[in-house]
């Protein structure tokens, strides 16, 4: 898929690409076998062989990088991993974070992002307490915004304004997106209020 306005949506692609495959990938859950041998085998082979794939092609280069991880989170709502790490307390946790992360850096591995996402979930569940209802009300705001900028983001980073710092431009980027998902969601609701 590409577009003269964008030409990255490839991640539109392979996210459909997933969800038509989803059934096929439901039916490996149900045997404890299968979806052991399907997990290791992309976990250790899917990325190494999606970085020589790509020189012929981006889609399955992107299908095979992103399996793991797709597939991972179908594993953790099988497992119900959130639930079970739920009654970890709250130092094995951010144990866990921090091993996640020295992962993820020694090894370069992308799969393992999957394993800091969960754990930081956890442990803002665990400290939920003691945030604020003004930070809570950011958080849900975000998540309310998230898919609009998913949607959005690579416009952004193809086309917007960079000033070659990294840290400047992930921060900037994510404040163009964010105005971008305000405004489709402005949007939207003003064309649902028409409709009806």
């Amino acid at each position: 898929m590409t577009s003269n306005m964008n030409g990255s949506w490839w991640f539109m692609q392979t996210y459909i690409i997933f969800l038509i495959c989803f059934p096929l990938f439901v039916w490996s859950l149900k045997n404890e076998k299968s979806w052991i041998l399907i997990f290791t085998v992309s976990l250790l082979c899917f990325q190494p062989l999606a970085v020589e794939i790509r020189k012929y092609s981006e889609a399955v280069h992107y299908m095979l990088h992103y399996f793991p991880l797709f597939y991972a989170g179908m594993l953790a709502r099988k497992l119900s991993l959130f639930d079970k790490l739920a009654y970890k307390p709250l130092w094995m946790k951010i144990l866990l974070f921090l091993i996640a992360i020295a992962s993820r850096f020694l090894t370069g591995w992308n799969i393992l992002n999957i394993g800091l996402i969960v754990v930081m979930i956890m442990v803002f569940i665990d400290i939920q307490s003691l945030i604020s209802d003004k930070i809570k009300q950011l958080f849900s705001f975000l998540g309310l915004m998230s898919m609009n900028m998913w949607l959005v983001h690579m416009f952004f980073i193809g086309y917007g304004h960079h000033l070659m710092n990294p840290i400047f431009d992930v921060f900037w980027i994510y404040a163009e997106t964010l105005v971008a998902a305000y405004l489709l969601c402005v949007i939207y609701k003003r064309i649902k209020k028409v409709a009806l």
